[in-house]
């Protein structure tokens, strides 16, 4: 019978049930979830301050839209209202850059790029990471074990 490597990683979704019986069958493997689940939490927490934001900030009221869509599908007024949101100091726009910065690191990855590695490297910071940057500090840790 042949012998297979332990696998070092299990992608799943955030089910309970899927972690507890990775947890049990694959100990020895990373849980990593996937994407849509990540960026639905985060929507749902940007969602979230929005709504107690805007009893305070009625002009938030009719941004909810631009906050949960991709930029690159905006609308001419959501364009308007994104910007007028970014450049203001509400906790809205910072839970938005923070999701945003999250959709980066994802896009990141497809492009190869181990995204706890850019986060190390970015050191947090928001904002974007270069290619360059990320190789300074050596293979992403996939590439390491091949």
């Amino acid at each position: 019978m042949p012998t297979y490597p332990r696998p070092l990683a299990g992608t799943m979704d955030l089910s309970k049930a899927f972690q507890a019986g990775a947890a049990k069958r694959l100990p020895q493997a990373a849980q990593c979830f996937d994407r849509f689940h990540v960026i639905k939490l985060a929507n749902e927490a940007v969602e979230e301050v929005r709504r107690l934001e805007v009893k305070s900030q009625p002009a938030l009221k009719d941004k909810r839209w631009g906050t949960l869509k991709d930029h690159r599908r905006w609308s001419r007024t959501q364009i308007d209202d994104m910007h007028w949101l970014t450049h203001s100091n509400l906790k809205t726009a910072r839970a938005w850059r923070l999701k945003e910065a999250l959709r980066a690191i994802f896009e990141t990855a497809k492009d190869g790029i181990d995204p706890l590695r850019l986060y190390v490297v970015s050191g947090g910071r928001q904002g974007p990471v270069s290619r360059a940057a990320v190789e300074r500090q050596g293979r992403p840790q996939a590439a390491r074990r091949a």
